[in-house]
């Protein structure tokens, strides 16, 4: 039967100093950018692009469900749009997507792009159909179509800003229905 005291540690602070040391040397022996010191703390799990994810902003547009974004020109105007306060300066990724419409019987054609603060800013994508046999004297909504896009804006600055997804007329008469937006931040500068 062993004694109670077998039970315990035998070695004293002198050898666990040593004991310590052959580890680190066996560890930077086979791993020399890994140490026993900073091993417990790392952070990668919880990060993306060098940001803790307490950093990492989401936000997209609540679909209106009342009526279509309908522009009546090649000015843009604002389908959906969203408000997001940014941490820190960062990119941003931009998905914006829409269903199209056309109306009787006609070709038309539309653009859409993003916008940071009312400032045109890329993803421009155009959208239409060409012309498409329908019955004569058509009235109702033809030619249904639908468009997805996405862009990487910035950097853009810390603090508050308005996202969102415009669309024109170019041709005939477009309207755009259900369009949404989602934000992501991704990363710094």
């Amino acid at each position: 039967m062993a004694a109670p005291t077998a039970i315990k540690s035998i070695l004293n602070k002198k050898e666990k100093k040593q004991v310590k040391n052959i580890a680190d040397n066996r560890i930077n022996a086979r791993a020399p950018s890994l140490s026993v010191k900073h091993a417990d703390t790392a952070n990668s799990a919880d990060a993306i692009g060098g940001q803790g994810l307490a950093n990492i902003v989401t936000a997209r547009s609540v679909n209106p469900g009342g009526p279509a974004c309908d522009p009546t020109s090649s000015t843009f105007v604002n389908c959906a749009s969203l408000d997001m306060t940014l941490p820190h300066e960062g990119r941003v990724l931009l998905i914006g997507t829409a269903g199209q419409v056309a109306f009787n019987n006609a070709q038309t054609q539309g653009d859409c792009l993003f916008r940071v603060d009312g400032v045109n800013s890329g993803g421009s994508v155009h959208v239409g159909n060409q012309y498409a046999p329908t019955p004569t004297g058509a009235t109702s909504i033809q030619f249904p179509n639908g468009f997805a896009n996405t862009a990487v804006v910035g950097p853009v600055p810390a603090g508050p800003h308005t996202f969102a997804l415009a669309c024109s007329e170019t041709t005939s008469d477009i309207e755009f229905v259900g369009p949404q937006l989602s934000a992501v931040l991704v990363g710094s500068g």
